[in-house]
């Protein structure tokens, strides 16, 4: 909820979406958007080096919890109601 309202309350294009998943997938590609989008010169070595540290797998917090089908349901309802969430699901 707190992102869609400052999605509405912001200029087009002044917020950039970074998806982690694009981002791990090519950390130098992701990294070159996101210095472009700040206005940031930033060299091959130093996205190449910053890229390079960047974790290839998420935590998964939410394999702490035992989640029941309708707690699975309920979330992945909810999350329909946000376009930045596409993509996203529960796997077991």
């Amino acid at each position: 909820d707190t992102l869609v309202a400052i999605r509405r309350d912001v200029a087009p294009g002044a917020l950039l979406p970074v998806r982690y998943e694009d981002l791990v997938a090519d950390p130098v590609q992701g990294l070159a958007r996101v210095c472009g989008f700040l206005g940031v010169a930033a060299d091959p070595g130093y996205l190449s080096a910053c890229g390079s540290i960047i974790r290839r797998t998420p935590d998964q917090s939410r394999d702490l919890v035992d989640w029941t089908q309708p707690w699975i349901d309920l979330v992945h309802e909810r999350m329909s109601a946000f376009d930045f969430l596409r993509g996203y699901r529960y796997e077991h």
